[in-house]
C-alpha cells in the first residue's frame, strides 16, 4: 500500500504514551506534551484540603526546634560558651522599657571562631517618635547587655557590630 500526501495529513497523531524509539526527533516535543497534560490534571484535581494542610506544614515547619548559634564569652576566669538565644533574649529584656518601641528581630552574626560579630536590632516604632534618638537609645542599651552577657566588648577580638534597623512604622501604641 502506498501514500499519499493527502493520506499522511489524514493519518493519526503519534501516541505521546508511546515508549520513545531511539533516534526519534519528536520524543522531546511529545514528552513535553506529556507533561503538560499530566500538570493540567494534577491542577485539577488537588485536593481540597490541601491548603489548609498545606499552611499547617508550614506552621509546623517554622516552629520545629532549631539549636541557637553558639557565642564565645569571656570572664576573668577564662571562656565559655553561650546559646545565640540567650543573648536575643537579654537584649529584648533589655529594650522592653523603651517607650514607643517594639522589638521585631535580633540577630546575631559570628565570625569564625563563633565569637560575636554583628548585632541586628530591628524595630517598630510609633509614627512620630524621633528615629535617632530611639537608634541612640537602643544602641546605650544594647551595649551593657551583650557586655553582661559576653564579657568586656573587643577582649577577645574586635568589638562586636550593632546595627538598629527601623523596620515599621506604626501609628498604634506599642
Amino acid at each position: 500500500m502506498t501514500t499519499t500526501p493527502d493520506d499522511a495529513a489524514r493519518a493519526p497523531a503519534p501516541d505521546p504514551t508511546s515508549p520513545v524509539a531511539p533516534g526519534d526527533v519528536a520524543a522531546p516535543e511529545r514528552g513535553l506534551r506529556v507533561l503538560a497534560r499530566a500538570t493540567d490534571a494534577l491542577r485539577l484535581h488537588t485536593p481540597s484540603g490541601w491548603r489548609a494542610l498545606r499552611a499547617d506544614l508550614l506552621d509546623h515547619a517554622r516552629r520545629v526546634y532549631r539549636p541557637s548559634a553558639p557565642l564565645r564569652a569571656r570572664h576573668p576566669g577564662g571562656e565559655y560558651v553561650v546559646a545565640g538565644d540567650v543573648l536575643v533574649a537579654r537584649v529584648r529584656t533589655a529594650l522592653a522599657a523603651v517607650p514607643g518601641v517594639e522589638v521585631t528581630a535580633v540577630r546575631c552574626t559570628t565570625d569564625a571562631q563563633d565569637r560575636l560579630d554583628v548585632l541586628t536590632v530591628q524595630i517598630a516604632v510609633v509614627f512620630g517618635t524621633p528615629v535617632l534618638a530611639v537608634a541612640d537609645t537602643v544602641l546605650d542599651l544594647t551595649a551593657p547587655a551583650v557586655e553582661g552577657l559576653l564579657g568586656p566588648v573587643g577582649a577577645a577580638g574586635p568589638a562586636p557590630r550593632v546595627h538598629v534597623h527601623v523596620g515599621d512604622v506604626t501609628r498604634a501604641r506599642l
